[in-house]
Parts: structure tokens; sequence; C-alpha cells
């Protein structure tokens, strides 16, 4: 995550299991906000699902080494959500 702390919260599923994380505001004057992530099989086809509806990718599709893929999106009415893809398992 760069210069920036990121705090993982793992599930009781499993130590690959992601339920959330905590990271610290990139700047002094960003405001304090939360963002749920919702599970979604396919990270670009949920992105372009959502520009299909009328919504707008806010952060194009990341990839989180060793853990999986994130992007985040807006609906038509502006209310954002982040989109999680885990890595697949072997």
């Amino acid at each position: 995550m760069g210069d920036f702390t990121y705090t993982m919260l793992k599930t009781a599923a499993g130590e690959n299991e992601m339920g959330g994380g905590i990271m610290q505001k990139a700047s002094p004057d960003m405001p304090t906000q939360w963002l749920s992530y919702v599970l979604v099989e396919d990270v670009d086809a949920s992105q372009s699902k959502a520009k299909e509806l009328g919504g707008q990718v806010i952060v194009e599709k990341t990839p989180v080494e060793n853990m999986g893929t994130f992007g985040v999106v807006t609906d038509p009415t502006g209310a954002a959500i982040g989109l999680w893809q885990p890595a697949k398992k072997d």
C-alpha cells in the first residue's frame, strides 16, 4: 500500500479470507470514511456492469499481492462501494 500502513482483518474461515482492512488517510484534509466491499466473481465484469447501468468506476481493477483484486464503483447517485475478488486458491 505504498507508504501507508494497511491492517488486514481476517475471518475465522482462514488465513487467506479477508474480512476487512483499516488504512490511514492519504492526507490530513481527506474526510474520515468507511467503504463497504462486496465479494464478486470478476471485478472487470462487475465494473463493466456498473458503467452499463449508469455508474462510474472510481478505482480501476487493482491487484493485491497474494490476496486478490479490488476496484471501486459508484451507482448513478454517487454512492460508492468496493468490489473484492479473492485470488484463486491452488
